[in-house]
C-alpha cells in the first residue's frame, strides 16, 4: 500500500499514485485513462487517490457502495470495507468507512491490495475530478470538472478578454490546425486624413458618451440604498445565505442584511448532534436507579426513628449542612439515598464549585460567572441571566462549543486523572458518613467500586446534558407535606433557546410523605 505521506500534486489534479516495485508513482487522470483503455493487463493493483490540498471545497460522494460492490464482499480490515477513506493531515488520519464518503482539501483515499481496477473505479475517477473546484490560478477559469493543461490556457488566452469582449485571433499562416488552406482574417485598412479624423471623432463621441453614461450609473448607485454586507462585498466570490432579511422597505433602508458565508455554516454538521429525549431521559433515570440500587445493597435501617446524633455524623463529614426536610424522612435508607442523590446532582447541575464539579473545569468557570446552573426549586424559576437579551441563545452556543473543543475521551489521560481525583474528592466523605449504616459483610471494595461507578457515570450523564442544545434544569419543588428525594427532570428551553410555552416534564420527582 502506498503511504499517507505523499507529494502534492501540483498541478492541481486528483493524483493517483501506483505502487511499484520503485515506490509510489504518480500518474495523472490522462495516464489513468490510458492504461485503462490498454486492458486488465496495465491495471494497476493498489492503488493511491489524492485530493491535492490545493482543492477549495469538499463534497459527499454518495457512490462509494458502488465502489464496495464492485470489489466483493469486505474483508476483515480496520474498519471493514474494501474501499477506504483517510481524511487528514501527515500526522493524522481518520478512516471512514459506508455508502458516503466525505472527500475534501487533503483527503486520500485507499484501494486495497491486489484488487483489479473496474469500470466503477474508473468512472468514480472521473466524477471525483468532476466535482473538485480548482485553486484560485489560471486553472479556476476552466468548467467544472476540467482541468486544463498549460497548453489549454495558452491557446485559449487569446479568445475571450476579462470583460467578455471577444478579440480576433488572425492565423498567420493562413492555415487551420488540420492544415487545409484558409482565407486570411487579415483586414486591410488605408491610412488617410479622412479616416484618420473620422477614427478621432468617433473616439471623442464615444468618451463623451460613456462619460454621460458612466455618471448616470454612478448617480443611481449612489442613490441606491446599501443592503450588502461589507464582508460578502470585499469577497462577492463566497457563496453566502441571508441570516436575516427586513420585512419592511423603511426599516431596510436603516438596517444591512447580515449574510453568512456557506462555509461558516459548513463546520457546524461537525459539532456534537442533538440527542433525542428519550436518550437524555434514560441517562438520568439510569443514574437516579443506579443510587437507590447502590444504598439498598450497602447500607440498612437502624432501629428507631433519625435523631440528631445521626444528622451530626452526617453534618461532620459532609461540608454542606443537611435540609432540615431530609432530617425528617421516616427511613434511614431515604436519608441516604436522598443525600446521595442531592450532592452528586449539585455535582453534574453546575452548581458546585469548580474542584467539587464531575465535569470540567472548563465547563463551569462561565456558570459561576453568570450565576446559572440546572437546579431550580420552582420550575418556572428563571435565572436572573436568563433575563438579559440574547444571553439564553448565546450560552447555548456556548455550551455546544465547549463541549466540542474541550477533550473528554476515555482516551484522553489528562481528563482521566483530573477526573479520578474529582471523584476520589466526592466519594471519600459519603463512605464515611455513611459507615454508621452499612451492612455487616459487605465487601468494603465493592462497595467502594459501586458508589465510584455512580460517580463515573454521574460525569458521564453531566456532559450529555451540558452538550444538548436544549436547556434541562433538576427541578427541587415539592408538595406540601412531603420530601424531594430525586428531582424532576424539567425540559426549559427548546434547541433553539426559546422558552415552551410550560416547561416539560421529563422525569417525575420521587417524593415521600412526612
Amino acid at each position: 500500500m502506498a503511504s499517507i505521506i505523499q507529494p502534492v500534486p501540483t498541478d492541481g489534479s486528483v493524483g493517483i499514485f501506483t505502487n511499484t516495485v520503485d515506490g509510489a508513482k504518480q500518474a495523472t487522470i490522462a495516464t489513468w485513462n490510458a492504461a485503462w483503455n490498454q486492458g486488465p493487463q496495465a491495471w494497476p493493483q493498489d492503488i493511491t487517490l489524492y485530493i491535492p490540498l490545493s482543492a477549495t471545497k469538499g463534497n459527499r460522494v454518495a457512490d462509494a457502495k458502488a465502489l464496495n460492490a464492485a470489489f466483493g464482499p469486505p474483508r476483515q480490515t480496520d474498519p471493514p470495507s474494501p474501499f477506504q477513506v483517510y481524511v487528514g493531515n501527515i500526522d493524522y488520519a481518520k478512516a471512514e468507512t459506508g455508502d458516503e464518503f466525505t472527500v475534501s482539501k487533503g483527503s486520500t483515499l485507499f484501494v486495497p491490495v491486489a484488487e483489479q481496477p473496474t469500470t466503477a473505479l474508473s468512472w468514480f475517477v472521473e466524477k471525483l475530478q468532476a466535482i473538485m473546484i480548482e485553486a484560485p490560478d489560471a486553472r479556476s477559469e476552466a468548467p467544472e470538472g476540467q482541468i486544463p493543461s498549460t497548453d489549454t490556457v495558452s491557446q485559449d488566452s487569446g479568445k475571450t478578454s476579462d470583460s467578455g469582449i471577444q478579440t480576433a485571433t488572425a492565423t498567420q499562416n493562413g492555415t487551420s490546425s488540420s492544415g487545409s488552406p484558409t482565407p486570411s482574417c487579415e483586414v486591410a485598412v488605408t491610412s488617410t486624413p479622412a479616416f484618420r479624423g473620422g477614427v478621432a471623432g468617433g473616439i471623442a463621441g464615444g468618451i463623451l458618451v460613456g462619460f454621460m453614461i458612466g455618471f448616470l450609473v454612478w448617480f443611481c448607485c449612489y442613490r441606491r440604498p446599501r443592503t450588502r454586507s461589507p464582508r460578502s462585498d470585499l469577497n462577492s466570490s463566497t457563496a453566502v445565505e441571508p441570516h436575516f432579511q427586513p420585512k419592511h422597505a423603511a426599516f431596510a433602508k436603516e438596517t444591512q442584511i447580515f449574510e453568512v458565508p456557506k462555509s461558516v455554516i459548513g463546520w457546524q454538521k461537525h459539532l456534537p448532534q442533538e440527542k433525542d429525549d428519550a436518550t437524555v431521559v434514560r441517562a438520568v433515570k439510569a443514574l437516579y436507579d443506579q443510587i437507590q440500587i447502590h444504598i439498598e445493597g450497602f447500607y440498612h435501617t437502624k432501629q428507631g426513628k433519625i435523631g440528631n446524633q445521626d444528622t451530626a455524623i452526617l453534618e461532620r463529614y459532609l461540608s454542606d449542612s443537611l435540609p432540615d426536610s431530609l432530617s425528617e424522612l421516616p427511613s434511614d435508607l431515604s436519608l441516604l439515598e436522598g443525600i446521595l442523590v442531592r450532592r452528586i446532582v449539585h455535582r453534574i447541575s453546575l452548581w458546585s464549585s469548580t474542584r467539587q464539579s464531575l465535569l470540567p473545569s472548563e465547563y463551569t468557570k462561565v456558570p459561576k460567572q453568570n450565576e446559572w446552573h440546572m437546579e431550580t426549586d420552582d420550575e418556572n424559576q428563571v435565572h436572573a441571566a436568563e433575563s438579559k437579551k440574547g444571553f439564553s441563545q448565546a450560552f447555548t452556543q456556548w455550551r455546544i462549543l465547549t463541549s466540542f473543543l474541550t477533550p473528554t475521551s476515555a482516551e484522553n489521560p489528562e481528563y482521566q486523572k483530573q477526573l479520578e481525583t474529582k471523584v476520589d474528592y466526592a466519594a471519600r466523605p459519603l463512605t464515611e458518613a455513611f459507615a454508621p449504616w452499612s451492612l455487616d459483610g459487605k465487601n468494603v471494595a465493592d462497595r467502594d467500586a459501586s458508589l465510584r461507578s455512580i460517580m463515573l457515570m454521574a460525569s458521564d450523564v453531566g456532559l450529555l446534558i451540558f452538550a444538548q442544545p436544549s436547556t434541562f434544569v433538576f427541578d427541587w419543588s415539592s408538595k406540601e407535606g412531603s420530601v424531594i428525594i430525586s428531582p424532576a427532570f424539567i425540559k426549559r428551553l427548546d434547541e433553539s433557546a426559546r422558552p415552551l410555552r410550560s416547561p416539560q416534564v421529563m422525569i417525575d420527582a420521587r417524593q415521600l410523605a412526612i
